[in-house]
Formats: structure tokens, sequence, C-alpha cells
């Protein structure tokens, strides 16, 4: 039987995220962002968060090291809820072939079955659009939650 990974879970909200507290931290990355649910470190200025495993950029305002931010990215779409880098924020950032920008901000083709959408995709028939999970037994070991997102 596979080994089963436990992911924390906000208790307020019900998402999973990789820390919900410094304790699930640790090494050079030992603070868990409380924004982001990232393992990260603090920070003044960007230079500290490099070599750190963890994200690159610093948010001066909070003094986490973070993926992206409203103002300096190292990817071309930033998610600033999370201050994640993602494949697209808007529907109109994703090409023709893949239209939708999905729940999980990447782009997926429309779909009227699981097998027209990429290889660990599902089919939400509800939107027509590739989702990570459109029910709880495409998260092995996590529930699919409202987004459609395995946590």
């Amino acid at each position: 039987m596979g080994r089963v990974v436990r992911v924390p879970c906000e208790v307020a909200t019900g998402i999973c995220r990789d820390c919900v507290t410094n304790d699930h931290c640790g090494g050079p990355v030992p603070v868990c962002d409380a924004t982001s649910g990232q393992c990260t470190t603090t920070c003044a200025q960007t230079q500290e968060c490099f070599g750190t495993g963890g994200p690159n950029i610093c948010d001066t305002g909070r003094g986490v090291c973070v993926d992206c931010s409203a103002s300096g990215n190292l990817c071309q779409y930033c998610e600033t809820e999370t201050f994640s880098c993602v494949g697209c924020l808007l529907d109109a950032d994703c090409p023709p072939s893949s239209p939708f920008c999905g729940p999980s901000f990447e782009c997926t083709p429309s779909c009227m079955g699981d097998g027209d959408c990429p290889s660990g995709l599902f089919c939400e028939p509800g939107s027509s659009r590739c989702v990570e999970c459109a029910k709880n037994l495409h998260c092995p070991g996590e529930v699919c939650q409202g987004d459609f997102t395995c946590g």
C-alpha cells in the first residue's frame, strides 16, 4: 500500500496548504507564510531570498520571501492572493487550444469527458472545463475542494 502524505489544513477555511504553522517548516525556510501557505524565510531585501530553496522575491511590505509579487515577478503571471506563479489569471491569458483558465490557474481545454483533458486532469461536467478534481475519488488521500482542486 502507498504511503499517505498528510498535508496540513487550515481548520478555519478547510484549505490544505504546504504549511499552517512554523512547525511544518524547517531548515533554510523555517517560517510558514500564512498568506501563501508556503514555507519561506524572513527578509528585508530580495538578495536574502536567494539560495534558501524556497521563494526568491522579498515582499518587503510583509518581510517574507514569495514566488512573485505585484511589483516584481520571476514568472509571467502572478496570482497575488497567495503570491504564486501560475499559468494564467484569466481566460484571455490562454491560447485558443486551451481557452479556459482553470481553478488551479492553468490553461485547460474545454471538455465533454475525462478523455478530452490533459493527463492528470478531469472534466467537470457543470462547466465543461478540465480541472484537478471533479470528485473525491480524483484526490487519493485528500478531498476535492469547492474550487475543484485537491487539498
